[in-house]
């Protein structure tokens, strides 16, 4: 199956995209839209998050985040305590 195959190339690269990922400071991504941000607590849905880089950034801030990614080794990077992930 395609997909499995895909899952694969990201399960084998999970550390090198990991660090990709997370050398995008979301401070700096979301600073355009912040106005449109809700404010903390609410309740965040992140999909396809990858090495959580986002989900963190919210958690952070105080938000209940569900984070969503069928990649196993980038669901368990680290600073992803107290996220609810689903694979």
């Amino acid at each position: 199956m395609p997909s499995d195959k895909i899952i694969a190339g990201y399960r084998a690269n999970a550390t090198a995209l990991g660090t990709r990922y997370d050398a995008i400071d979301p401070m700096h991504l979301y600073r355009q839209v912040e106005a449109f941000l809700p404010t903390a607590p609410a309740r965040i849905l992140d999909i396809g998050a990858g090495s959580g880089r986002d989900a963190r950034h919210f958690a952070r801030q105080g938000h209940h985040v569900v984070a969503v990614d069928p990649v196993p080794e980038l669901r368990q990077m680290p600073g992803t305590d107290g996220i609810t992930w689903i694979k």
